[in-house]
């Protein structure tokens, strides 16, 4: 059975660095919480994802809409994150993404100011 998380992120602006705090609720009810960090030109990103159970956390270049990379979970997880966020305004932080996992689980978020 695969479980659904969804995020939503509200963005949070500081010299020199973006920061979207992450929040979600899956399919059974449990919450979390993170961050997305990168940035002004949205290079040296740190992704991570919090819950009850583990942090999973990776690093990424954004220097396209979409960006893909692996993360680590402290309960023993990997897999690959792929966020992406809309063509029609590049500059804007917001669209939505999964995370895969190598146990064949799926996490769905989105992410942005203004969802």
């Amino acid at each position: 059975m695969r479980k659904v998380l969804f995020v939503v992120a509200f963005g949070l602006a500081t010299a020199g660095c973006n920061t979207i705090q992450n929040k979600y609720v899956d399919s059974t009810g449990m919450r979390g919480s993170g961050t997305t960090t990168f940035g002004a030109m949205q290079e040296n990103g740190k992704f991570s994802i919090t819950d009850e159970k583990a942090t999973c956390r990776g690093v990424f270049e954004w220097k396209n809409p979409t960006a893909v990379f692996p993360v680590q979970c402290t309960d023993r997880k990997s897999g690959t994150v792929t966020m992406t966020r809309p063509t029609a305004n590049a500059s804007q932080i917001a669209g939505e993404g999964t995370i895969q996992f190598t146990d064949g689980t799926e996490r769905r978020f989105v992410f942005g100011k203004n969802i």
